[in-house]
């Protein structure tokens, strides 16, 4: 099974800072497309190694939400690239992109699963008959500060595999990103997934030994303090 867990796009970020500073303007305009190509490069690596699926991570898809209608466009014209490779993509929204509507409206094609606001499970069934349940749920609001992860079920034993996806802020470890539907790594070892895919936090970093509780961190740092290691995990 191969897949690559992405977070925190946030794609049509103005890069404000720069817009104020005396950057030349190819410069800036270079920057404020950065988010769109380091986005493509995910999506590519996605369809050059052939995965199983996609995770898009609690959201952030987008820097705000009022999109505008280029980012709308390059989002639905990647997604559209992996539905014709014929890989599945799962998206939760988070405190950036929240999400309250009718997902049947947002136009994404077939491919595409989209996490209400309510904790919930969907199920893969991969090419070789593996099963892969998947829990998360997407951002009503902006400001979500209960404890979510109570809400997700443990493993089911039935499936092959169980991953959980979040958008949130893990206790202890310290972030200028503000305070989201909190989390402990015991909470989330007690629901016994095989893996974590987390979102929210910038910065690329393990929580545990065996590497299977990831924050891939953003795939485009947008300002000084969001240096290291960019993209998504394979």
């Amino acid at each position: 099974m191969k897949f690559i867990h992405a977070a925190d796009l946030h794609l049509d970020s103005p890069f404000r800072g720069l817009a104020n500073s005396k950057m030349p303007t190819a410069l800036l305009q270079r920057m404020q497309q950065s988010t769109f190509e380091a986005a493509t490069r995910v999506f590519d690596a996605a369809i050059n190694n052939q995965v199983d699926f996609v995770l898009l991570v609690g959201g952030d898809l987008f820097d705000r939400a009022e999109q505008s209608i280029n980012a709308k466009y390059f989002l639905n014209q990647q997604l559209n690239r992996l539905n014709d490779a014929k890989i599945p993509v799962i998206i939760s929204f988070g405190n950036h992109d929240y999400f309250a509507g009718d997902v049947n409206q947002l136009g994404f094609p077939e491919n595409v699963f989209v996490f209400s606001n309510e904790v919930t499970t969907t199920k893969l069934t991969l090419k070789d008959g593996t099963v892969v349940a998947i829990s998360g749920f997407s951002f009503a609001n902006q400001w979500v500060s209960e404890r979510m992860i109570a809400n997700y079920p443990a493993a089911d034993p039935q499936v092959d595999w169980n991953i959980g996806m979040l958008h949130g802020s893990a206790e202890g470890i310290h972030s200028t990103e503000g305070t989201y539907a909190p989390f402990s790594l015991a909470e989330l070892n007690s629901k016994n997934y095989d893996y974590w895919a987390l979102g929210h936090i910038h910065q690329r970093q393990s929580l545990d030994d065996q590497h299977v509780i990831n924050y891939p961190g953003n795939t485009q740092g947008r300002h000084i303090n969001e240096s290291g290691s960019k993209g998504g995990v394979c």
